[in-house]
């Protein structure tokens, strides 16, 4: 059981990355509604792969008292540098929901008008990938028991 809810995670991880990528790559100064509609679905994907990231790493936190093999609650307490991952997920999780937002909002009307997407837009979804590139250098110093 222990390994499933570990490759859930991992795929889920894979999964949020992969789509705030897609998002980042088919931004661009205009989009039609149809193009629009298309980034909502893949947005769609991103927050249900969030919900899983935090489903299973949540399991992993707490899951040791139930013999699972993780790692105690109080390790992940304990460790600043978990902290600081978790509150950056948290933070894009935050971030995410402007561009989200705005793709169901003009998602709808006539599929081949052309939509100006305000330079915000693609520069939060920048700072997202930025961000999601840091966690996981962050969740191996964690694991590794670095603090800091």
């Amino acid at each position: 059981m222990s390994y499933a809810i570990r490759y859930l995670h991992f795929i889920s991880i894979l999964l949020v990355y992969a789509a705030v990528f897609a998002e980042f790559i088919m931004l661009s100064r205009t989009l039609s509604r149809k193009k629009l509609s298309f980034l909502a679905k893949i947005d769609g994907v991103y927050g249900i792969a969030s919900i899983f990231v935090v489903g299973a790493g949540m399991a992993m936190w707490f899951g040791f008292d139930s013999g699972l093999g993780f790692k105690p609650a109080a390790w992940y307490m304990e460790n600043p540098i978990f902290h600081l991952k978790y509150g950056l997920f948290v933070v894009v999780g935050i971030l995410s929901l402007w561009p989200s937002i705005f793709f169901m909002r003009q998602r709808k009307g006539n599929q081949e008008e052309e939509i100006q997407i305000p330079n915000h837009i693609k520069a939060i979804v920048r700072i997202e990938l930025i961000i999601l590139s840091l966690i996981p250098i962050l969740a191996v110093l964690a694991a590794a028991g670095i603090s800091l």
